[in-house]
């Protein structure tokens, strides 16, 4: 067993439907629905073919 300096973070995880598992989340992304609103307002280029 690995003896640490300090207690780790917990693993954050989301279970995968239809599977007894777990999937271990690091990092989440947020896509705002008014993206498009929001860059014409800042004058940013927006790329329609992109799509989430």
């Amino acid at each position: 067993m690995t003896t640490y300096l300090w207690t780790p973070p917990p693993v954050r995880s989301l279970p995968v439907r239809g599977m007894p598992v777990r999937l271990p989340v690091n990092r989440l992304f947020f896509v705002g629905r008014n993206y498009h609103a929001h860059a014409v307002e800042m004058g940013r280029p927006v790329d329609k073919s992109v799509e989430v």
